[in-house]
């Protein structure tokens, strides 16, 4: 009998085989726990997996003292040093049962993962275990979310096109001050008299006071055409009040700040144009501690092949003797390079595309380390 698959060719789960445990360390930034629920829901969707979030784990903590106990799961999920750390410990408990699956940035050698899902902003090299997505993974909206009917209905009068404006904040080495306000307001009346249509201005938790207040101004001058929602400082009282999906929903285009790669994600995942507003970066003072670091990093972000220099720092990643950090110019130096984020509308297709082939990619690899009798030599097994 030939076997059953469904609609998009993945075959389908097999009943008698027993689903797999699987846990997820809960993560204390929302952006780390948004990528969690977003993979939790991806494995739910294609072969009913059911996740189990765990509580969120401080890593100076004793994990044996903080109720984690057998009988161990087929699978832990980690973000950040907590989820890492906790994962690991995780996995030596187990005997190297539990298969650990690092999002982000992992510690340690590498190869302790059996998984690692990360993006370019973290500097990790090519490795056996490493899958490198363009953008951190992100729930697609659902176009028949109730909460979405409120903001239909306040965006509804407004002439089209409805550009989605996300702002977020400063993020080291990225700078969001005065004049990059200025900036981003001309940039908005400068499109405003090129395509017409209407704009969605949200602001975000780390967005500075001089940005809104110049934000307050185009929304004043333009009230025909232009709505300001201020994050709150109490943030917001119900999940509906937040604008942020009915926008990423209802506009028809999009201006995202360069600080907030979850925002450049949820854009993206859209399919709609893109554009990025890029931010200055802090100066680098010099420091011939950081050279070697920095030296990587730029010809990472550049895209050039390694050379010698580059392969010996390489090894020392692999070997969990480096740990490189989080550069956030580096992913928008890729993301630039491929064109997805310039406000093209082809272009935008494709990086849609891409992030839903990538998002396969990690469902696929992950079922196949979940396979029955599937044991991974090496690492801390």
């Amino acid at each position: 009998m030939p076997s059953q698959t469904l609609p998009d060719d993945r075959p389908l789960p097999d009943a008698r085989r027993p689903q797999p445990t699987i846990w997820a360390i809960s993560a204390w930034r929302a952006g780390d726990h948004a990528q969690l629920v977003t993979l939790a829901a991806a494995l739910e969707a294609a072969f009913g997996w059911q996740t189990e979030f765990k509580p969120v784990f401080d890593r100076r903590q004793d994990p044996a003292g903080f109720g984690y106990q057998g009988p161990w799961p087929d699978a832990v999920i980690g973000i950040g040093r907590g989820g890492t750390r906790l994962g690991l410990w995780i996995k030596r408990q187990s005997g190297g049962k539990s298969k650990f699956i690092q999002l982000g940035r992992s510690e340690g050698p590498m190869d302790d993962c059996d998984l690692i899902i990360t993006t370019a902003q973290y500097g990790f090299p090519d490795n056996a275990n490493l899958i490198r997505l363009t953008l951190p993974l992100t729930q697609p909206g659902k176009a028949d979310d109730p909460s979405l009917a409120v903001w239909r209905d306040r965006f509804d009068n407004l002439p089209r096109p409805l550009t989605g404006i996300l702002v977020g904040g400063p993020s080291d080495p990225l700078l969001m001050g005065p004049a990059e306000a200025a900036r981003l307001a001309l940039d908005i009346d400068v499109l405003a008299e090129k395509t017409g249509g209407s704009f969605l201005i949200a602001t975000g938790r780390r967005t500075p006071a001089d940005m809104v207040e110049v934000l307050t101004g185009v929304a004043e001058r333009t009230p025909d055409r232009s709505r300001l929602i201020v994050f709150p400082a109490e943030g917001f009282a119900r999940p509906e009040d937040n604008p942020y999906r009915a926008i990423l929903a209802l506009a028809d285009r999009f201006i995202v700040t360069a600080d907030s790669v979850s925002m450049l994600a949820d854009a993206c995942a859209t399919g709609k144009p893109v554009t990025l507003f890029n931010l200055p970066t802090v100066p680098e003072r010099p420091d011939y501690k950081e050279y070697w670091r920095r030296r990587r990093r730029r010809r990472f972000a550049a895209g050039r092949r390694p050379d010698l220099v580059d392969r010996v720092y390489d090894t020392g990643i692999r070997r969990g003797i480096i740990r490189p950090g989080r550069d956030v110019p580096t992913l928008i130096a890729w993301l630039l390079r491929g064109g997805g984020v310039s406000g093209d509308a082809a272009k935008s297709a494709e990086m849609a595309a891409r992030l839903a082939a990538e998002r396969q990619t990690v469902i696929t690899r992950i079922q196949a380390l979940l396979a029955p009798g599937r044991d991974r030599p090496g690492g801390l097994a």
